[in-house]
């Protein structure tokens, strides 16, 4: 065995080894790719639930209604003129 081990490749297994590198490297290219659109579906479900959720939460945070405006208050009525009282006579 140690013998196979010092001997360099041949042409045949030079490219048998190149031809399976190329095909793994496909491999776990193709893996990549898969598990990227994995995590992009999984990204675009989160952002749309968190707007979801935040267009929700708008919708149910009405504005506060206006203050009312204050009843409107009569004016005060003007004073009455006081009449001399009968112990002084109006003075």
């Amino acid at each position: 065995m140690a013998e196979l081990d010092s001997q360099p490749l041949s042409d045949e297994e030079r490219a048998e080894l190149e031809e399976l590198r190329a095909e793994k490297a496909r491999r776990e290219a193709q893996e990549k790719a898969r598990r990227e659109r994995e995590e992009l579906a999984a990204l675009r479900a989160e952002r749309a639930k968190a707007e979801e959720a935040a267009a929700s939460a708008a919708s149910e945070r009405k504005p506060a209604p206006a203050p009312r405006p204050a009843a409107a208050k009569p004016a005060p009525a003007a004073p009455k003129p006081q009449r001399p009282c009968s112990c002084c006579g109006g003075a």
